[in-house]
C-alpha cells in the first residue's frame, strides 16, 4: 500500500492507484487520513483528524518551550565536546579484568583472596560456622556464665567489706603491740587468745606494769586504770625514796566494775619512812616478806589509789607484775 505523499501521473496529478470505500481510484484534493481498515479517507467529521495524548503533548510542549528558551549555541556544543567523556572503547577496558586491575588500587584476585582469609573460607563456611556455634542452647549457657559473673561481682563486694570491718575491728594483742589480720604474725606462745568483747587478746605471761614514776607528791591520787586478760593476781611495790616522817601514805587496789569501784583490800598501815613495800592480791597464799596480804581474785579493770594523810612531800614510785 502506498503512503503520503501521493504519486503524480504524467500531468503532475496526484493520484492513488489503491481502491477507496467506493471501490473507485482516490485522487487527493484534500487531507487523507488512514482508516481502520487501513484505507485512506478524507478528513471529516466521522473520520477525524488524530489528536495527541494530552500528557505526551504537555511533555512535548515543555521540551519545545525549554528550547526556544535556551538554544543550543555553538559556544555551549564546544564546552559539551571539551568534557571529559569515557568513550565506549574506555569503558570497555575497564570492564575487562586486567582493565579494572589498572585502574583500581587492589586488584579483584587480591581482594578475593582478602575476604576470604588464610583459610579461604567462603561466606557459606562462616554462615555455617556461626549456625553451629550460635544455637540455643550455648546461648542459654552464656547468659548463665554472665549472671554468675555478676553475682560473684557482688559476693567479692561484700568479702571486701567485710575483710575491712573485720581488720578494723578484729584485733590480736601481742606482748607489746597489737597483732591484725594480715599482719606478720605473732609468736607461737601469742597465738592463743581469750576475747574481751570487742578484740580477741592475746593470752599473756607474767606482766610488768609500771603505774607511776619516781616523783615527790603532796597530795592524794590515782594511777591509771589496768586491763587484766588473763591474770589471776597482781604483786604491787611501793618505793619510797624521800619521806617526810609525818602524814603517811595508805596503798589501796581498788576493782571497777561497769564504772563502779570498789577496794579489794583493806586499809594498810601509814607507810612514814623510806623503804620498799609490797602489797599481794592473789587467790592463794603467797609465802614471803610481804606488806599485806590479800587473798583475791584481779577483776578485768583495776587501779592503785595512793591516800596522803597530810600535805608533806614524799618521793616515791608504785610498780606492779600481774601473776598468772
Amino acid at each position: 500500500m502506498n503512503t503520503l505523499p501521493f504519486p503524480n501521473d504524467a500531468n503532475g496529478v496526484p493520484y492513488y492507484n489503491n481502491p477507496d470505500a467506493s471501490g473507485n481510484m482516490a485522487q487527493p484534493t484534500e487531507q487523507y487520513i488512514r482508516n481502520t481498515n487501513d484505507i485512506f479517507v478524507p478528513v471529516s467529521a466521522t473520520n477525524p483528524q488524530p489528536t495527541l495524548d494530552a500528557t505526551v503533548k504537555a511533555v512535548l510542549d515543555s521540551i519545545l518551550a525549554k528550547i526556544l528558551a535556551a538554544p543550543a549555541t555553538e559556544a555551549k556544543q564546544d564546552a559539551l565536546i571539551a568534557k571529559d567523556f569515557a568513550s565506549e572503547t574506555t569503558l570497555a577496558t575497564i570492564l575487562t579484568l586486567a582493565g579494572f586491575d589498572a585502574k583500581a588500587d587492589i586488584a579483584l584476585t587480591a581482594l578475593r583472596d582478602a575476604i576470604k582469609g588464610t583459610s579461604n573460607k567462603t561466606l557459606t563456611d562462616l554462615a555455617t560456622a556461626l549456625a553451629s556455634a550460635a544455637t540455643t542452647a550455648k546461648q542459654d549457657t552464656l547468659a548463665g556464665l554472665v549472671a554468675t559473673a555478676a553475682k560473684q561481682d557482688i559476693i567479692k563486694g561484700v568479702a571486701d567489706s567485710i575483710l575491712a570491718k573485720l581488720n578494723a575491728g578484729i584485733a590480736l594483742s601481742g606482748s607489746n603491740t597489737e597483732q591484725t589480720l594480715n599482719a606478720v604474725l605473732p609468736t607461737k606462745a601469742n597465738l592463743m587468745g581469750i576475747s574481751d568483747g570487742t578484740k580477741i587478746q592475746a593470752i599473756q605471761g607474767v606482766k610488768p606494769i609500771t603505774l607511776l614514776a619516781s616523783a615527790e607528791r603532796t597530795a592524794t591520787l590515782s594511777a591509771p586504770i589496768q586491763t587484766n586478760i588473763n591474770h589471776k593476781g597482781v604483786v604491787i611495790v611501793l618505793k619510797v625514796t624521800a619521806a617526810s616522817g609525818i602524814g603517811g601514805l595508805s596503798l589501796r587496789v581498788m576493782g571497777i566494775v561497769d564504772g563502779n569501784g570498789y577496794y579489794l583490800t583493806a586499809a594498810p598501815a601509814a607507810v612514814t619512812a623510806n623503804g620498799t613495800y609490797v602489797y599481794v592480791i592473789y587467790p592463794a597464799a603467797i609465802a614471803g616478806v610481804l606488806t599485806q596480804m590479800t587473798n583475791q581474785i584481779l577483776p578485768y579493770q583495776w587501779r592503785v589509789d595512793i591516800s596522803h594523810s597530810d600535805a608533806s612531800a614524799y618521793t616515791y614510785s608504785v610498780s606492779a607484775a600481774a601473776l598468772i
